[in-house]
Formats: structure tokens, sequence, C-alpha cells
């Protein structure tokens, strides 16, 4: 009796072709990065060598921002670095947007109140777990053109442009600039640092305190100005014409710096 052949007893498994068996080990691959690190094969990071972009380091780049009804009066209270204040006519609210210094992460917020002045917009820095502390970074504020400011600023620079509401300005080792300013009523302290300071519309009444400091003033050309000055080891001088009793009165006092008075 003849012996049946072993391979009619047990059939050969049929082998899988090998391109198979490596397209599917490389589609694998590709699933497990994308679940891994959620970016597809040709993904490029923003920064070339793969270090994380601005938002993830809550660098300057990406500032926390603020908006809140228009107001009488905004006021800044300990502020530093750099801040630019520009009035809109347009406006119909205050708005803004601030970075720390350091790069870390910032909240703002905008409060808002009534006082002397009318209504009030506060505004107010936090670290990133909520506590209060100095604006100290990158701070830029949009206004109505009405609004007037309360800014205490030590050290920095401050650009300031197109107000109209009573300014109640002190800075410290800053450097200030001015421009298109029309307020009735100003009042400018400037101690160790310069100004620069532009009027479109002439005041009812500036007063200007400077200690070590290199402060000009710029007004338009009027008939004359009423301009009283005091000055201790410092320069003075006033190049707009004068005339005593007159509307529109200028109160200038100067300790070991400089002070000009300059048609705009």
């Amino acid at each position: 009796m003849d012996t049946p052949d072993a391979t009619h007893r047990f059939p050969r498994r049929a082998a899988r072709p090998l391109p198979l068996i490596v397209a599917l080990t490389a589609a694998l691959a590709v699933i497990a990065a994308v679940v891994l690190t959620g970016r597809g094969p040709h993904h490029e990071s923003a920064d070339p060598a793969g270090n994380p972009g601005p938002a993830a380091t809550g660098g300057p780049g990406h500032p926390t921002a603020f908006r809140t009804a228009g107001a009488d009066l905004l006021v800044l209270d300990g502020v530093s670095g750099r801040v630019r204040i520009a009035a809109d006519a347009d406006a119909d609210g205050v708005s803004g947007t601030f970075a720390r210094a350091d790069g870390s992460r910032a909240r703002i917020t905008a409060r808002t109140g009534r006082g002397p002045a009318g209504s009030t917009v506060t505004v107010v820095c936090a670290d990133g777990t909520g506590t209060a502390v100095p604006c100290a970074g990158d701070l830029s504020v949009t206004v109505p053109s009405r609004t007037g400011l309360r800014l205490r600023q030590t050290s920095g620079q401050t650009t300031l442009s197109g107000l109209g509401g009573r300014l109640d300005v002190t800075v410290a080792s800053d450097r200030l600039a001015a421009s298109g300013l029309h307020p009735r009523q100003a009042g400018l302290t400037v101690t160790s640092g310069s100004a620069d300071i532009g009027f479109s519309h002439a005041p009812d009444r500036l007063s200007v305190n400077a200690t070590s400091a290199s402060v000009a003033l710029r007004v338009p050309p009027l008939d004359g100005y009423s301009v009283t000055s005091a000055a201790t080891s410092a320069d003075v001088r006033v190049e707009v014409p004068r005339h005593g009793g007159g509307p529109h009165v200028i109160a200038l006092r100067t300790v070991s710096g400089s002070m000009a008075v300059l048609p705009a």
C-alpha cells in the first residue's frame, strides 16, 4: 500500500510578499508618530532648530489684551518700560495690549469707577497667577480723544499722541515724547530724564516741574502767553511771545536742568 506524500497531507502556507510587509510597517510608524506628537511627517516647527515658538514660552510677541467702555480719565499708576497712549477720534472705548518685560505670562484688567474727574478706567496688571504686579513691559492703549490721563511712570520710554482730556503726568528716568496734545489743562513733572511735548492747541493752563531733566515745550504761536518761571541752577528759554495776564498761562519750575518753550 502506498504512503501518501507529506506535501499532500500538510499543504504549505503561501509566503507573504516582502513588499507588503514593508508597506504595513511604514504605515504603522506614521500613525504612531501622529498619535504621539500630533504632527505629520512633513510638519515644520516655528524654529528650524525645533525650539518652541513665542506662544510656548509666553514671549512678548503674544501680549494679553483688554477692552472696556470709554471714560473721562485713564489711570496708569506705577508703570515702567515702553508705554504708548494714543487718542482715536473714532474710538468708542478704551482698549490696549500688554506684554511683560521678562516674557512671562501676564494678565491685564481695566477697572471702571467714578472720581472727581468723572468716569475712570484704571489699568491693573498681574502675573500668571493673578497676583497684582506693576505694569513693567510693553503697554499700548487707545482711548477716545476726550479722555484725560493720569500717569505715574518710573523708568522707560513714553509716547503720547492726540490726547484731549486733562493731563497729569509724572515720569522719572524716562524719555517722554508727546505730539498733537490739546487739553485745556496739563500738569507735567519730569525727574532725571527728558521730555519733548507738542501741543496742537494752546492749553489754558500748563504747569511744568523739571528736576535734573531736559524739557522742550512746543506750543502754537499766539499773540502771547502769560509765562512765569522759577529756576535753580538751570537754563530756561522762552521763545514765544509773552503777554502778562493773558488767558493762556504757563508756569515753569526748573532745578538743575534745562527748559525751553518753543513755537510749534
